[in-house]
């Protein structure tokens, strides 16, 4: 099976609002074609629970940007990029694998991540991330991804 290309959406800071959605992002990206954004939104398309997901790590996170991964890529679901240091280099990437209910696992990933080296290539085309930038693959329920990454529920 080929890779998928796009590999990763943007998620800009937009997101918090609960109106603002994947498919309305896709309407009103200029380098997409009507058709191909419509193609595009079942690949980048999101359940509640990952919008909430979202919607939490940017609202508390201010200094990360998150990339919806594509869901027939198996590179995950989402790649969340520490944007502190304005050296791609220096910058690390998260890729997450949302698990509902299940405990936190640094590393690994199985068959839902292996082809995550693919979607970091991309966001090293794009120059947010260097091919030398620390990544690291972590899966678990939402809300352990969360407090692994800094955010407070509490």
């Amino acid at each position: 099976m080929a890779i998928p290309s796009p590999m990763t959406l943007y998620l800009p800071f937009r997101m918090v609002d609960e109106s603002f959605s994947v498919p309305l992002l896709l309407e009103e990206a200029r380098d997409i074609s009507p058709g191909h954004a419509f193609r595009l939104r079942e690949a980048f398309a999101m359940s509640s629970r990952e919008e909430v997901f979202v919607r939490t790590l940017l609202r508390h996170k201010r200094n990360i940007w998150i990339f919806r991964c594509h869901q027939k890529g198996f590179s995950g679901d989402f790649v969340v990029v520490d944007m502190s240091t304005p050296k791609p280099a220096e910058r690390r990437a998260v890729v997450v694998e949302l698990k509902a209910r299940a405990p936190l696992k640094l590393g690994g990933g199985g068959l839902q991540v292996k082809n995550h080296p693919a979607s970091l290539a991309e966001l090293v085309a794009q120059g947010v991330l260097a091919s030398s930038s620390p990544s690291e693959t972590v899966t678990g329920d939402k809300d352990a991804v969360l407090s692994y990454l800094g955010v407070s529920l509490v």
